[in-house]
């Protein structure tokens, strides 16, 4: 009897590549990348946990400059998003403010209560005694959450040169809704939290507090490297910015409105992400994407639009006359990009007129009694379901919303 053999081990999507090849593509990623590709499917994540050097290569890519490696991720015991790419996504992926929710990109603005500010206004916010709570009387000494809840010293305001325990109040907070829910059974589950017995919350706190002191050296390095981090970034970005000046020059366009395409826009965060230069194949793989975001740009700064079935563009004003007159078998009526745009939004062409009557145009109710009075065979009729049965009377659309209103609303 013959045993069938599994395949050979292969690289995905790039199944006629070697294996060797994917992986030398793999250790060129920056941590973001990989991190991102480890999600698509287990073959890819298992395949990345077997060559563990893939992300070591993936961190040393950050390295440029006077910027070193970001600290590697920690291994802790306790259960919670400290895998290697739930670290790099944390920290390169960006994600709501936490104060205001806002949208952001960068690094985290404070790495032991996991912050991120979207402005100075919540940065100082954020840091302000009035978001965390500050132990000043010490009665939080031996409170359930003091042994592994993330904390940090500041400068007494009471006693000169004596320092207070600070907590996140928002931190405190969650862990506040995560014990109600494992004491009281009762308690709607939101999940928030994973469901806990107050035993097994207990057993979780024991390995939270073992893991407290390496969470905290953690982000104490990552403190000290993201200042290094952020100054590179400023190097980077100074750079790719006069590259792009030199190519603008080069393609006769202005710098300015290259900066305002959307795909340019990602290229520029997210080679500054990564601490990547844009290079001239760079430019050259992106180069007709961004130049047709350009022309649309520019025309739309003329008053002008894009044609969605032909490459021309045409005046705001004038694209439904463009739509009538140069695409006979296109309603305007159905496209809502053109009903946007075009004047009299509100009205219609007739598509069952002639061509050369089409550039007339009805409001709703007007186009349905001009469609009764020159094209009644193509009115669309129904009874009213709400009429006693027997009735036959029939209603176009419009004549239906008001039969209903008029004799059956209450």
């Amino acid at each position: 009897m013959q045993v069938a053999t599994p395949p050979p081990d292969s690289f995905l999507v790039f199944n006629r590549l070697p294996l060797e090849i994917g992986i030398i593509i793999l250790e060129k990623c920056s941590p973001y990348d990989l991190s991102q590709l480890s999600l698509t499917s287990k073959r890819i994540r298992a395949l990345i946990s077997r060559h563990p050097r893939i992300w070591q290569n993936a961190y040393d890519n950050i390295s440029r400059g006077d910027c070193p490696p970001p600290p590697a991720c920690p291994q802790v015991e306790a259960s919670g998003f400290y895998g290697k790419d739930a670290y790099a996504i944390w920290l390169f992926g960006g994600g709501p403010c936490t104060y205001c929710t806002k949208s952001t990109t960068g690094l985290p603005c404070d790495f032991i209560f996991r912050n991120r500010a979207c402005s100075p206004k919540c940065y100082g916010i954020l840091r302000s005694r009035s978001t965390n709570i500050i132990d000043t009387p010490k009665k939080y000494t031996n409170h359930v959450f003091t042994k592994w809840l993330a904390q940090r010293m500041l400068p007494s305001k009471s006693t000169p040169g004596d320092l207070d325990l600070a907590f996140s109040r928002v931190l405190f907070k969650k862990a506040g809704r995560e014990l109600e829910q494992a004491v009281n059974p009762k308690s709607q589950f939101t999940g928030e939290f994973r469901r806990r017995t107050w035993t097994e919350l207990k057993e979780e706190y024991s390995k939270r507090e073992t893991s407290r002191p390496i969470l905290h050296q953690n982000a104490t390095d990552l403190t000290a490297w993201a200042e290094l981090y952020q100054k590179e970034k400023v190097k980077v970005e100074k750079a790719n910015r006069e590259f792009m000046s030199s190519v603008s020059r080069a393609e006769s366009i202005r710098l300015q409105q290259v900066l305002r395409c959307s795909t340019m826009k990602r290229l520029v965060s997210v080679f500054g992400r990564d601490l990547s230069l844009i290079t001239f194949t760079v430019w050259m793989e992106y180069r007709r994407v961004i130049l047709a975001e350009l022309e649309v740009l520019l025309a739309s700064q003329k008053g002008k639009a894009p044609c969605p079935y032909c490459d021309r563009f045409v005046k705001v004003l004038g694209i439904r006359d463009h739509m009538i007159l140069s695409h006979q078998h296109e309603d305007p009526n159905a496209t809502p990009y053109i009903r946007e745009l075009g004047r009299d939004n509100e009205k219609r062409s007739c598509m069952e007129c002639p061509f050369s009557k089409r550039p007339r145009l009805f409001t709703p109710d007007a186009l349905e009694l001009h469609r009764l009075h020159c094209h009644d065979d193509t009115v669309l009729r129904t009874t009213c379901r709400l009429c006693p049965p027997g009735s036959d009377r029939q209603f176009t659309t419009t004549a239906l919303e008001k039969h209903v209103k008029a004799k059956h609303y209450e």
